[in-house]
């Protein structure tokens, strides 16, 4: 039976009262409260905590948290520390990765004990077989934005899952559904006719 994980992304904007200027702006700023190795430990357990006691033993790990351009062996060290003693076990690690962070990506997915990276990339995704074939890591592709902001179809997603030539698959990011719905809403409703009737 698959587990149910609670998403650490879901406390990106928790940092800042809740109030973030875009994803871009509130994963940095965790980014830079996360990165110092002195104060990571008690960060990172404090956020396990929180997830625990709402009662899940699972979590994809936000790499906003552990992030491949920062992540020490020392960080990883004290993350699998701080995991064990919440009872807690990784089942995604979900990080958006380019080619210079994917081998790192890799490493981490595997010290955290799981063979997933749920998230995205960038840059040509044939690029990224080799090594996550060589390192047994499945990249399942969100079906959202690339970093250029372009909105994803379907179809693009399964095109570049069929570049990775089975070292892909596809994960779901339900708010992006959301916010794709009211974006084509809103369109909608502003290119439809309107009729004006006299009385």
């Amino acid at each position: 039976m698959n587990a149910i994980a609670f998403m650490t992304a879901n406390y990106v904007a928790r940092e800042s009262g809740w109030a973030i200027g875009g994803w871009a702006g509130g994963d940095r700023d965790v980014n830079a409260i996360y990165a110092p190795l002195d104060t990571f430990a008690e960060r990172f357990g404090g956020l396990l905590a929180d997830v625990r006691a709402l009662g899940f033993d699972a979590i994809d790990l936000c790499g906003a948290h552990l992030s491949p351009d920062w992540a020490t062996d020392e960080h990883v060290e004290l993350a699998l520390g701080e995991l064990d003693r919440h009872g807690l076990r990784v089942a995604t690690y979900a990080a958006w990765i380019g080619p210079a962070s994917v081998a790192r990506a890799c490493e981490l997915t595997r010290a955290l004990g799981t063979t997933t990276v749920g998230g995205g990339c960038y840059g040509d995704p044939a690029t990224f077989a080799p090594v996550l074939r060589a390192q047994g890591v499945t990249l399942a592709i969100e079906n959202h934005s690339e970093r250029t902001h372009s909105e994803r179809t379907p179809q693009e997603v399964l095109a570049t899952i069929e570049a990775g030539g089975r070292t892909m698959a596809a994960t779901v990011d339900t708010g992006w559904w959301r916010r794709r719905a009211t974006t084509l809403s809103a369109r909608s409703r502003s290119s439809a006719p309107t009729s004006r009737t006299s009385t």
